[in-house]
């Protein structure tokens, strides 16, 4: 980098182009005891014992290394845990409920909903319905103009090259993904083209949560799932 750096130049889009304001906000949700409890169990023992309806018994989910672990903690922090055979056990709908609640109040024609994780997607995709089209291919994107309403997509498949989104100016994370491009990418996906409008991105954090500090890390432009173990566990201190 050193040895091409007198022959590069860097230009941001902000100083070519003539783009509306972008603005990013946090949204606190209250953990469930059942949930808090599963929370702490898994940030202290790297493991955490769930009851469900889908696991009457119990089960008990393990972290074997720590990025797993942070993983672990924002399913957790998002209403849900996968066991080791790939089981989903869901403890709170708080999250979800809480993001229903808030696109409802803001009450744009069209809004994105982020989120890293099949179970989450899928229960998003069933929190919102009617009104909602869930990302997996290219056509999704005109369905959801047509159609309207809240857009679900994982920012690994829907966040990067893809193109129609900024029919909205509001972007919704239920969780994110650890990765620096997929949110980089995401953010792009509204904030771009002819997009007019100020965009608006809302992080939905859980109280007392990692949430937090994964999103503190994205916005300092680190790559959480690229850092080293000695900078992951720093993260768990």
């Amino acid at each position: 980098m050193a040895k091409v750096a007198p022959f590069t130049a860097r230009v941001l889009d902000t100083e070519v182009l003539d783009m509306p304001a972008r603005n990013h906000d946090a949204y606190e949700v209250e953990m469930e005891p059942a949930q808090a409890k599963a929370y702490a169990q898994m940030e202290e023992l790297m493991m955490a014992g769930v009851k469900s309806g889908l696991a009457p018994d119990g089960k008990v989910i393990t972290a074997s290394i720590v990025l797993v672990q942070i993983q672990k903690l924002q399913m957790i922090a998002s209403g849900f845990v996968m066991d080791e055979m790939k089981g989903v056990h869901w403890i709170s709908d708080s999250k979800i409920e809480s993001m229903v609640e808030k696109i409802d109040d803001i009450g744009a024609d069209h809004c994105v909903v982020w989120a890293p994780f099949i179970p989450l997607l899928d229960r998003l995709t069933l929190a919102f319905a009617p009104k909602v089209t869930r990302f997996r291919e290219l056509a999704d994107i005109d369905v959801w103009k047509k159609r309207g309403g809240v857009l679900v997509a994982n920012p690994a498949s829907g966040g990067v090259g893809v193109d129609g989104m900024q029919l909205a100016h509001w972007a919704h994370y239920a969780a994110n993904s650890l990765s620096l491009e997929h949110r980089i990418q995401s953010i792009k996906r509204i904030h771009r083209g002819d997009q007019k409008l100020p965009c608006f991105y809302l992080d939905y954090c859980a109280a007392g949560s990692r949430d937090y500090t994964v999103l503190e890390l994205l916005q300092a432009k680190q790559d959480v799932g690229a850092l080293s173990v000695a900078e992951l566990r720093k993260i768990l201190l």
